[in-house]
């Protein structure tokens, strides 16, 4: 099993340690990963509220989480990758309910990938992201 695969199967068993940036964010984790494809369930959490709804840019912050996490679903162990672009569409405001959000690679080159995130509360698509990434690879010391 490779360094990715197993960090992944900690993040859905809930045995790992998130990265400050997640943590500090209550960005959460993941429940389910297979190559190419990651989905989490998040509650909605009043703390992110802009007045009554859930502020935007909290929703790009899960989606560039889920760009990384979905990336790395498909890299070798030596590789990481780096948000390129990101883009999102909102369709309806969030005020209450859980988040399904799901990564899916749609396509992958040599330098870089690119990942389409949906956002549903209870069923009905609230938000949609599509973002690149460039492929990094860790330097031996």
């Amino acid at each position: 099993m490779g360094r990715w695969s197993e960090h992944f199967d900690k993040l859905v068993a809930g045995t790992t340690i998130v990265p400050p940036s997640a943590k500090n964010l209550e960005l959460g984790t993941i429940n389910e990963w297979k190559h190419g494809y990651a989905r989490k369930d998040w509650p909605v959490n009043p703390r992110y509220f802009t007045a009554t709804t859930l502020f935007g840019g909290y929703l790009s912050a899960l989606a560039d989480q889920m760009l990384a996490l979905t990336s790395l679903t498909v890299l070798p162990d030596d590789q990481h990758v780096r948000t390129v672009s990101l883009r999102m569409d909102y369709f309806r405001p969030v005020s209450a309910g859980t988040l399904t959000i799901e990564g899916r690679l749609t396509h992958m080159s040599r330098r870089l990938l690119f990942v389409d995130v949906t956002f549903a509360n209870q069923g009905e698509l609230v938000a949609k992201a599509d973002g690149s990434l460039c492929i990094v690879t860790f330097q031996s010391a």
